[in-house]
């Protein structure tokens, strides 16, 4: 099995991917995800639709618009949950394909100061019903 077709976000059906997070909707190169652990309310993952690893490996219009995105998700989370500051996170040692972490941090909160957990320890899930309104608070500010 090649890397691509184990890859939680190239496979349209990924039991994985949709344990982890919720779609919110799409732009031409990526598809913004809400995660389900809500410990920094309204983080975010910004995935691309194609496989890619490494952010030199996109085109340079490719590169251009996806992080115009990831600014303007990160500007409506921050509208949205009064967000002090957004830490942004690429990883992909686990998960080789091209995503970033969007998370809202609140000021002498939880992780202020420092870098956020992954996978963390105490995770805050919410009721399906306040997932969907969060979603479309997304959704409305983006108008996507």
């Amino acid at each position: 099995m090649n890397k691509k077709s184990a890859c939680m976000y190239c496979d349209a059906a990924s039991e994985k991917r949709d344990s982890l997070m919720n779609k919110v909707g799409e732009y031409e190169e990526s598809i913004l995800y809400l995660m389900k652990d809500q410990t920094h309310k309204g983080r975010c993952v910004l995935a691309l639709k194609e496989h890619f690893r490494e952010l030199y490996e996109l085109p340079r219009e490719m590169l251009t618009t996806y992080m115009l995105h990831a600014g303007n998700v990160s500007k409506a989370i921050t509208k949205l949950w009064n967000a002090d500051k957004v830490n942004y996170a690429i990883y992909g040692d686990a998960v080789s394909h091209l995503h970033m972490h969007i998370v809202p941090k609140i000021m002498n909160a939880l992780e202020w100061g420092g870098a956020f957990e992954v996978t963390n320890k105490a995770p805050v899930f919410l009721e399906p019903e306040e997932y969907d309104e969060m979603i479309t608070m997304l959704r409305d500010e983006l108008g996507i």
